[in-house]
């Protein structure tokens, strides 16, 4: 087993997050980078160690959930909760089974997102309640334009400079 996927497993069963990944050292490619990036998220790290300003928007991006990951976390949360209130510990989402385990990982993908929307300067109750009108107009984008639309939002992007003047134009409206 590579040393990498080892650190990965040995946080899991300690009860640990996700490890950071080490840092990428070839500064010059870029492409690689972004595989390696597929990579490292896909072997359960939680990002990534940058060693240059240019890697960090990228890295972000990479380990940010995607607005498809946050609306389908959204759908199993909704549905689980009212299933959960009717005494059910197990039922289907979009034809997959989901018991406790797929619920808690579908409430860290929503906690992953509001703490980037946290982090751009909304407040916390402000970006829960944002991420599902989000979701749910990403989606509307995807059907009408394809996921290349759907995907350029400055919160799949991790972009908190847009994310922030964004939220400054919203504080700005009456009400």
């Amino acid at each position: 087993m590579d040393a990498r996927a080892r650190v990965v497993l040995a946080s899991r069963a300690a009860g640990l997050e996700g490890p950071l990944d080490s840092p990428w050292f070839h500064l010059r490619e870029g492409e690689a980078f972004v595989r390696a990036l597929g990579l490292s998220r896909r072997m359960g790290f939680q990002g990534r160690l940058c060693i240059h300003p240019d890697q960090v928007a990228t890295a972000n991006a990479a380990y940010a959930p995607s607005a498809e990951e946050v609306a389908r976390a959204e759908r199993i949360v909704a549905a689980f909760e009212t299933a959960e209130a009717g005494g059910a510990a197990a039922i289907q989402v979009d034809g997959q089974m989901v018991d406790y385990p797929v619920v808690h990982r579908a409430r860290a993908v929503l906690e992953a997102a509001a703490q980037i929307l946290v982090a751009a300067g909304c407040r916390r109750r402000r970006a829960v309640r944002a991420l599902v009108p989000l979701a749910r107009e990403t989606l509307r984008n995807w059907e009408r334009h394809g996921p290349e639309a759907a995907w350029t939002g400055p919160i799949a992007r991790a972009d908190l400079a847009v994310v922030r003047s964004h939220l400054r134009a919203l504080d700005a409206l009456p009400g």
